[in-house]
């Protein structure tokens, strides 16, 4: 069995001395795996996610979250925060092979918020994911 450990990355953003965005970006990270190979492929994955996903937070979602608050203080509502959590779960851990989900809640407004699940299966022995989401897209720009 693969040893797994989790990562958060956390912050609140504020906008002229308010907070407008929050987000919390959960990954994992595999400390110690008889397939060494197999393991750095899959956390340069997933830090890569949460790095990709950090940086939506503190650049496009930011973004949105000033104009929402523009319009709000201009028209006399109140300040609405912008929320982005990412919390990842194993499912299945034995030997070569690693399965695991990673919800990704977004709230911007309205009357709820969105939540995307991605999926990623692991063959550590394979040293690529075949099975994970968007993994086609990882391995034409590696």
């Amino acid at each position: 069995m693969n040893k797994i450990v989790f990562h958060t990355a956390e912050k609140e953003l504020y906008y002229n001395g308010e907070v407008i965005v929050k987000y919390s970006i959960e990954y994992p990270e595999i400390i110690s795996s008889p397939y060494e190979i197999g393991s750095q492929i899959f956390n340069y994955y997933n830090r890569k996610l949460a790095l990709q996903l950090k940086q939506f937070a503190e650049g496009e979602f930011y973004n949105q979250a000033k104009e929402t608050y523009e319009y709000n203080q201009s028209n006399g509502y109140p300040i609405m925060v912008y929320e982005l959590v990412r919390e990842c779960n194993i499912t299945y851990n034995n030997q070569k092979l690693v399965s695991l989900y990673c919800d990704e809640y977004t709230f911007a407004g309205g009357a709820h918020g969105n939540t995307l699940r991605k999926s990623q299966t692991w063959d550590l022995s394979y040293d690529i994911a075949p099975y994970s989401s968007g993994i086609m897209t990882f391995l034409l720009k590696k």
